[in-house]
């Protein structure tokens, strides 16, 4: 399902979208067959028997479907459970979470991350703008909680533009190691190839940064004599090895130093035997120059080029 899929809101079918699933004998849902419903669905092999004038108030795509006449020679589908209606594109669990959002009371959060997905998506396909809101009201509150190739597939697949950069950006600092099957999965291979190649860029940032400090030899200050800035140059490298590099290389994610760290951990090195005036010097040149936030850079370069060149993966969500 791509982005196109929100423009045009589906309509329920009189025939199912899935033959095979005609073959078997359908069950009334125990839940969500009402006996002064005033039609009737099939969502795989359950039966709803829904309220129209329900259905007609929260989704626009029932409404011409609810006003056609009954006559004697013309029974609609829809009115039996021989002839029910088929909603396109969803199964019966994120129908019945639809139902659950339409005809429920107010329930307090949190909401499972399923239910607020199927809310999401069938709300998204069939042009249900409160629907829409409420799944992303609910979804932005555990955005944290949500694994970083899931939402950026939801981000995708849902136009919810302000989720593709912090996603991506989580991705691409994760070990290729550290994604799972299902991560791989959600993503799609070109996306895992691009998310690879970012880190990549990322990695070799990193160690430039950390392989040499910052070059000083043209930043004596005037209270240091020629042969105290030698001394000054040397206390610099050292420092900056001892802290800066091996942060920076460290292996462990709970131990290596946060790009955006950078400036605050370059003003806490030890720099004893720096005269005041080369250590100031020093350090208004990183923060000038802030190499550090290159990586920021380069994420907002590889979001432009992800959405623009790495396709949409439109393999339904199971839910």
């Amino acid at each position: 399902m791509g982005s196109g899929d929100l423009s045009t809101p589906s309509s329920p079918s009189t025939s199912p979208a899935d033959p095979d699933s005609s073959s078997a004998q359908p069950t009334r849902s125990t839940e969500y067959y009402f006996d002064d419903g005033t039609h009737i669905f099939r969502v795989q092999n359950t039966l709803y028997k829904l309220h129209a004038g329900i259905l007609a108030k929260r989704l626009d795509m029932f409404n011409s479907m609810f006003s056609l006449p009954i006559t004697s020679q013309n029974m609609p589908e829809g009115r039996s459970d021989d002839r029910p209606l088929y909603p396109p594109q969803t199964s019966a669990k994120e129908f019945e979470y639809l139902l659950r959002y339409i005809y429920s009371e107010w329930e307090a959060p949190p909401h499972a991350l399923d239910y607020l997905i199927a809310v999401l998506k069938l709300s998204s396909q069939w042009d249900l703008p409160s629907g829409r809101r409420w799944a992303l009201h609910h979804l932005q509150d555990i955005q944290n909680q949500i694994p970083a190739a899931l939402q950026l597939k939801l981000a995708r697949m849902y136009n919810i533009e302000d989720w593709i950069r912090p996603a991506l950006a989580r991705l691409v600092r994760t070990p290729l190691k550290n994604l799972t099957f299902e991560d791989r999965g959600f993503l799609g291979p070109e996306a895992v190839f691009f998310i690879a190649r970012v880190r990549e860029g990322l990695e070799n940032l990193r160690k430039t940064i950390a392989v040499v400090a910052p070059e000083i030899e043209n930043k004596r200050s005037p209270d240091c004599s020629t042969s105290q800035h030698q001394v000054c140059m040397r206390v610099w490298s050292d420092a900056w090895f001892r802290k800066i590099t091996r942060k920076l290389i460290h292996p462990h994610p709970l131990v290596a130093m946060h790009m955006f760290e950078g400036i605050d951990q370059v003003k806490k090195l030890d720099l004893s035997g720096m005269t005041p005036g080369c250590r100031e010097r020093a350090i208004s040149f990183v923060e000038v120059v802030n190499a550090f936030a290159e990586e920021n850079h380069l994420i907002d370069q590889a979001v432009q080029m992800f959405v623009t060149t790495v396709p949409i993966d439109s393999t339904p969500l199971s839910i």
